[in-house]
């Protein structure tokens, strides 16, 4: 979740999704190039990457908490499609208010937590740096 907060160009595409696909380190999104369809028509198609084409992973924050830098280790980060599920609630009723189902409190009890503990330490982080600036 905390690459949700800190890099959400990243956390929103797969290990998988990288493998098959170019993207742009600036942006995030996909690289695209001209090609022409099956039809012929020219269109703007994503930018497949070469087989065997080294991986950005290296430079990838979801590969900061491990020694290995491959797709693998990226997948560890990635969230089950339960936890995105979860996440997905937590959002609707953040923007919805009212109750939530006992079976979801701990949870969303969890979620909440990760957000106020990266409030906090991006709070932290912003001290320094204006107490530095002077």
């Amino acid at each position: 979740m905390i690459l949700l907060l800190n890099h959400p160009e990243v956390a929103g595409r797969s290990c998988d999704d990288c493998k098959r696909y170019v993207y742009d380190a600036e942006t995030g999104k996909q690289a695209t190039k001209r090609r022409a369809d099956e039809y012929g028509e020219v269109r703007l198609l994503p930018s497949l990457r070469p087989p065997g084409g080294k991986t950005p992973c290296a430079a990838c924050p979801k590969c900061q908490w491990s020694d290995a830098k491959t797709p693998e280790a990226g997948q560890r980060t990635e969230l089950t499609a339960r936890n995105q599920r979860a996440l997905e609630m937590y959002y609707q009723r953040r923007a919805g208010g009212g109750g939530v189902a006992p079976s979801l409190r701990r949870k969303f009890g969890i979620i909440e937590e990760i957000f106020e503990d990266e409030r906090r330490r991006t709070g932290r982080m912003m001290e320094l740096m204006l107490r530095y600036r002077r």
